[in-house]
């Protein structure tokens, strides 16, 4: 709560009756420290206060005195003479909190009562709106942080009557929302309920289903008016900000049964999130920052404990000790898990059992798995209990691994603890397991982490099918190896279906229709990006198309996510920026790319200078992970369109897979390699391969866009 110091104005008369209350009027000053009123010769009983601003708490930086002000009326106003309107009296200070409370549930913006002075006391207002918005379990869902959520703030003052010995209490309330505005939240709220289908889910499975609701159904706004703040704005008008965000998630939550708190605190900037109670612990939610306004669902903030929820910091009263207790966290994420498919070979590595015995990374005649663990992580404990109990363990080579450098004698004590003696397990004081884990994983280009588990599938034949990052279950387990089980039975070179090729590029004599390149500028090899290294060809990529407005990080972060894949319309987008970003008139070309979103420009614009082609079903794949022959492809028509010459020497042989690049592609790839704009990746044996259906990660499209701009500046 913002505080604003309150000054009293208003005379009090030098009459006999001054000496009748003159006690009261000690006992009043003590209460209102120093706030007494001066002393005047007027007959006059009442003493009026000058105007009070308060702002909520959850709007503690986000809005001012001056805004409150310029909200409300202004004026003293004095019901002392008027019989305009029957002020009610309450006796008790529960009484008036409950009437309050009804006011504000049906969002009336005056709200006038008198007391008695024995129950006044300074900043009497702002106490009864904490009171009020106290939250519970036994409250209703419209309450507590509900309530508290969709208040601004108020402005206050109060006359005093020396005669009868009472206070008049006026208050002006700002709300986000009007009382009709909310009649269409409570409309709109079962509906949306049933149709998410929660009837028979987990709580888990609920909490993650509004969550993905949340994300998928409000788009951030830039405005900052009180509405924008609102659940009106984020359920019935799908635009708000962090406070729409969190108290729908608030509100829908509770309304499923699961007990939630809504948070306030700074990310940067004044913020607001959410905390949930999952398996008796509770867990941090933020649903507004895993919305990255690119038509994908993020888990970055969901279900995360307090180390894991960066860049967040409570306001004290949600992180004192009292509240703390009562709402203990997690001591760890609630994940799921991070799976990534691939068909890579394995790595020669061999492991030391407890058992003194050599155990090999390889897969010979059945499928192993290597469990990597944090013997100090209860999940990891819990998910090896789970799959040692399971009869089907045994049809595979289950390696348990422990990642933390531990001794024999260690993982020992940790093995019986948990009496899974029938499972094989391993350590390593040295580095070596490490540097294992952490190779699989970027073999996987999944990011390295102290948060363990990771599981490692590898098939029969020794080639890396799986590796997963985070809690999988028993369930999740199972379904994963009947998936690898089922491969193994299809032919070694079965036909699957794809997409339709695009056509063979023809490299146009001139530009058919004329764009203007931007010309970037050299810039330093830094940025502002806390995941992407300081040196090497990373830094160096990023720093480029950060400095040159190409690409930007993730909205809300400090993060640029280097190794996460990108999408065809996220390249589309990239091309259009180096192009000027041209006026466009909307053409209804593709099913999946509407009007209005980020990426329709771009794509319309693309696809009229022939740089994209869509696919057969009528879709241009907006959210499809872009292939790196994809990529090389329409730079290289851009290229073209800017007049510069994509002549290749087609000379592939130096990459060890270049049978697999697609013919409509082998041109442009060729014309990439001669130009330096792609180098491969590398390979175990020392050599490179092109890896032209792999998807490509961001990093890798920074580099190739900026090595091109260098080559043609």
């Amino acid at each position: 709560m913002r505080k604003y110091k309150v000054y009293y104005e208003g005379e009090r008369n030098m009459n006999l009756k001054m000496k009748k209350w003159k006690l009261a009027g000690i006992i009043l000053s003590g209460c209102i420290c120093l706030l007494l009123p001066k002393i005047t010769t007027s007959a006059e009983t009442i003493n009026q206060t000058e105007m009070v601003y308060e702002i909520n708490e959850a709007y503690q930086g986000v809005y001012t005195e001056e805004d409150i002000k310029s909200s409300v009326k202004t004026e003293l106003k004095s019901y002392k003479a008027s019989d305009e309107e029957t002020i009610p009296y309450f006796a008790t200070y529960e009484d008036v909190v409950a009437y309050v409370k009804t006011c504000l549930l049906s969002r009336k913006q005056e709200i006038n009562f008198t007391i008695p002075d024995s129950i006044w006391f300074a900043n009497i207002v702002a106490t009864i709106e904490k009171d009020i918005v106290r939250e519970s379990a036994d409250i209703s869902c419209k309450e507590g942080d509900y309530l508290k959520s969709n208040i601004v703030g108020w402005k206050y003052h109060a006359e005093v009557d020396y005669e009868n010995a009472t206070i008049t209490n006026y208050i002006n309330y700002i709300y986000t929302s009007t009382a009709e505005q909310e009649d269409q939240v409570d409309a709109m709220i079962p509906q949306v309920l049933e149709s998410l289908s929660l009837s028979g889910k987990t709580d888990y499975e609920k909490i993650k289903i509004i969550h993905d609701y949340i994300v998928n159904h409000i788009t951030y706004t830039q405005n900052n008016d009180y509405e924008c703040h609102s659940t009106y704005a984020a359920l019935i008008k799908g635009e708000a900000v962090c406070q729409g965000y969190a108290s729908l998630f608030y509100r829908l939550c509770r309304e499923a049964g699961i007990e939630c708190r809504y948070i306030n605190g700074i990310a940067f900037e004044p913020h607001a999130w959410n905390i949930v109670k999952l398996e008796g612990k509770w867990y941090n939610v933020d649903c507004t920052w895993d919305d990255r306004d690119n038509g994908e669902i993020y888990y970055d903030f969901f279900l995360k404990s307090e180390e894991d929820f960066w860049g967040h910091e409570r306001y004290s009263q949600f992180s004192s000790d009292e509240f703390m207790t009562q709402y203990p966290m997690a001591d760890i994420s609630y994940e799921t898990y991070v799976v990534k498919e691939l068909e890579e070979n394995n790595l020669s590595m061999t492991f030391n059992s407890i058992d003194d015995k050599e155990i090999s990374a390889t897969a010979e005649d059945t499928v192993k798995i290597l469990f990597f663990y944090d013997n100090d992580n209860g999940r990891c404990a819990k998910q090896l209990k789970d799959y040692a109990s399971c009869d089907w363990i045994k049809d595979y080579e289950f390696v348990a691994i422990d990642g933390k450098r531990n001794d024999k004698e260690t993982v020992k004590v940790f093995m019986n603890t948990y009496g899974l003696n029938n499972l094989t397990f391993c350590y390593d004081e040295s580095e070596n397991t490490l540097n294992t884990m952490k190779s699989y994983c970027e073999m996987a280009s999944i990011e390295y982490s102290e948060f363990f588990p990771y599981i490692v599938m590898i098939d029969s034949g020794n080639k890396v099918r799986q590796v997963v990052s985070g809690y999988y279950t028993v369930e999740e387990l199972k379904t994963a190896l009947d998936k690898l089980k089922k491969k193994e039975q299809i032919p070694t070179n079965p036909v699957e279906p794809e997409k339709p090729e695009e056509p063979k590029p023809v490299e146009p004599v001139e530009p058919i229709v004329p764009v203007a390149p931007v010309n970037p500028q050299p810039s330093p090899t830094d940025h502002p990006f806390t995941d992407v290294p300081t040196s090497g060809w990373k830094a160096e990529a990023v720093s480029y198309v950060y400095h040159n407005a190409i690409m930007n990080g993730i909205s809300g972060t400090t993060l640029f996510e280097p190794d996460n894949t990108l999408t065809r319309g996220m390249f589309a987008t990239i091309l259009y920026r180096i192009a000027g970003s041209p006026a466009m008139t909307y053409e209804a070309r593709f099913t999946d790319v509407p009007d209005g979103k980020w990426f329709s420009n771009a794509i319309i614009w693309a696809a009229d200078e022939g740089i994209v082609n869509g696919f057969g079903d009528g879709t241009y794949g907006v959210n499809t992970d872009i292939t790196r022959e994809q990529v090389i492809k329409m730079i290289g028509v851009f290229a073209s369109k800017m007049g510069n010459s994509v002549s290749s020497s087609n000379d592939l042989s130096s990459f060890e897979d270049m049978d697999s690049v697609s013919q409509w592609a082998r041109g442009y790839v060729g014309w990439a390699v001669d130009n330096g704009i792609i180098s491969g990746r590398p390979t175990e044996n020392g050599g490179y391969r092109v890896d032209p259906k792999g998807t490509a990660t961001r990093a890798e499209c920074a580099k190739m866009v900026s090595k091109y701009l260098e080559a043609y500046k």
